[in-house]
């Protein structure tokens, strides 16, 4: 009876340190820009049907979150990163519900990162906007990864001959082509995305529709077009059209020489405005709601506010 009851004692302590500790996890949970704007956005009405289920259910799959490891030469390093279940973390979080949480392990986070896209791609309610946007982001990331130097590379394909695009490709049973179109559609989509946010998670949504070649253009000169506001559709024909037509002088030039040579007081005029009415709805999200996304949102705002305004 009474090794029974030490027994009893024992697995009771082990499971009130168990919740203790993913407790202090869920506490630390972090959430990296990078990894969030993988995650492709929920329409409005899908949003607000994941939280009526969460209210009526609550969170029933755990949120899945990757440890970093201590000894990595990285700023996450030691941290608790959330990498999939975003949404239903801000919805938690929010509405102060409980969740589970679903702990992975990984070296880099050129790992986690495959492993985010990967996990997203194999879902089915996918635009083909978000589709493009994931293949081209694991491409880019993939490429990015061969040329540094300081990484080995363990992995069998990383040793074959074969070409990135050519082995992605085979992976999502599409052509070579279409990996490399992918990733012009990702980088034009990331330099969309700094400038305007809401308007990057319009497109991959369905909400706003675009040009998909028009969004190609701008990742391929994204180095000279990453410094260039982007705000609106129109920003994105104007400087698809700049580069289809060849005009190499007028597409690289630096951004605030571009700035000073094309904007108009009356240009700048409205975008300083779009700014100012952004800035206010972006910051009272994120007062009233804790809403970390538009906090996020309310800092690249005022950055390229900034920029705007001092030409900086």
């Amino acid at each position: 009876m009474a090794k029974r009851d030490k027994l009893a004692s024992l697995l009771s302590g082990a499971v009130k340190q168990k919740n203790e500790s993913e407790t202090q996890i869920k506490a630390q949970i972090h959430i990296e820009p990078e990894f969030r704007d993988l995650i492709p956005p929920l329409k409005e009405d899908e949003f607000n049907q994941l939280a009526q289920n969460i209210a009526d259910e609550g969170c029933r799959e755990p949120l899945v979150v990757w440890k970093v490891p201590n000894n990595v030469d990285d700023e996450l390093a030691g941290k608790y990163v959330l990498i999939d279940g975003h949404n239903r973390h801000r919805i938690c979080t929010q509405y102060q519900v409980d969740f589970k949480i679903h702990m992975v392990h990984f070296q880099t986070r050129f790992e986690a990162r495959n492993w985010m896209i990967n996990n997203q791609l194999g879902r089915r309610n996918l635009t083909k906007e978000q589709q493009a946007f994931l293949r081209g982001s694991r491409y880019n990331s993939e490429k990015a990864q061969g040329q540094r130097t300081d990484l080995q590379q363990t992995s069998s394909s990383a040793k074959s001959k074969e070409s990135t695009a050519k082995r992605i490709a085979k992976e999502y049973n599409v052509d070579e082509k279409t990996i490399r179109r992918d990733a012009k559609f990702a980088e034009g989509m990331d330099i969309i995305g700094r400038s305007n946010p809401e308007l990057k998670q319009d497109i991959l949504k369905g909400k706003v529709k675009v040009n998909k070649s028009h969004v190609q253009k701008l990742g391929e000169v994204a180095k000279d077009s990453d410094e260039v506001p982007i705000l609106d559709v129109e920003d994105i024909y104007k400087r698809a059209t700049e580069i289809e037509e060849g005009k190499a002088e007028q597409a690289s030039k630096p951004a605030k020489q571009k700035i000073e040579e094309e904007h108009s007081e009356e240009k700048n005029a409205a975008k300083i405005e779009h700014y100012h009415v952004s800035i206010k709805k972006a910051l009272e999200m994120a007062i009233n709601d804790r809403d970390k996304y538009a906090f996020s949102k309310l800092k690249a705002d005022l950055n390229n506010l900034e920029k705007l305004l001092f030409n900086k």
